[in-house]
């Protein structure tokens, strides 16, 4: 909820922004590049709508999304015509807040600091943990996604065997590993933290 507003925000104040610059610079500018940098964000835009993000809202269309990236990409791309004439390199440290305080990386940031360390979690939690771990990897995550969750499950393997070294080796001992059977071996077996 609260990165979909801020979402919202960051579209209400971004884009109006960004458009102002594009059309003063129309006046600055050759009009013809800035059109054609329009078109062209707004074509990388809908090509880039393409790919899903892994949070993206199930609500959103296809349509609609394409049509969100295009408009914004389109008007970013216009805006850089219009400033790198004008501000040169300072263009670069405008690119670098806009991207800064873009939805997309304060939502990763929000993720990780909401997740708690495995040292910080209860027993139950550990187990949970596993599990949607599990459900993550079954999912088919790109490389980079499944190389953090293999290092997430690292880290809960270790804090489990710091906490309960023969329930853990119960369960790795069954040879199935089964994820719904963790609990009962884990947490029945002495777990410190329920």
């Amino acid at each position: 909820m609260v990165v979909t507003l801020y979402t919202r925000l960051w579209i209400l104040v971004w884009l109006p922004t960004l458009t102002a610059i594009v059309v003063a610079g129309m006046f600055l500018v050759s009009t013809l590049d800035v059109v054609a940098s329009v078109f062209l964000g707004a074509g990388i835009g809908t090509l880039a709508s393409l790919f899903e993000w892994p949070h993206r809202p199930p609500h959103v269309s296809a349509g609609r999304r394409a049509t969100t990236w295009a408009v914004f990409a389109g008007t970013a791309a216009g805006a850089i015509a219009v400033l790198a004439p004008v501000l040169g390199n300072l263009l670069w440290s405008c690119l670098a807040m806009v991207g800064a305080t873009s939805p997309l990386v304060i939502g990763c940031a929000v993720r990780v600091l909401r997740r708690p360390p495995p040292t910080k979690m209860t027993d139950r939690e550990l187990c949970r943990t596993w599990r949607s771990t599990t459900a993550a990897l079954r999912a088919h995550p790109s490389t980079e996604q499944a190389i953090a969750l293999a290092a997430r499950r690292e880290r809960l393997l270790d804090e489990m065997e710091s906490r309960n070294p023969p329930g853990l080796k119960a369960w790795l001992d069954t040879g199935s590993c089964a994820d719904d059977a963790l609990e009962e071996f884990f947490i029945r077996e002495g777990g410190s933290r329920n």
